[in-house]
């Protein structure tokens, strides 16, 4: 739980990672396991990115 609350609390764009959760949640509701495993994934990789991004600037 401390992992994920520190995680939350580097969030910069906090619209876009709701705009993500939606999409990634009506991927889900429609059934298509395809697409929800799609969904995930690119939300998966966009925080990622955003992550690793916050932790490198906060070394440099």
């Amino acid at each position: 739980m401390g992992r994920l609350h520190w995680l939350f609390g580097q969030i910069s764009d906090f619209d876009q990672v709701c705009r993500e959760h939606a999409v990634l949640c009506a991927a889900i509701e429609s059934g298509d396991p395809v697409l929800a495993a799609k969904e995930a994934q690119k939300h998966v990789l966009s925080y990622r990115k955003q992550t690793l991004q916050y932790l490198f600037e906060k070394t440099a």
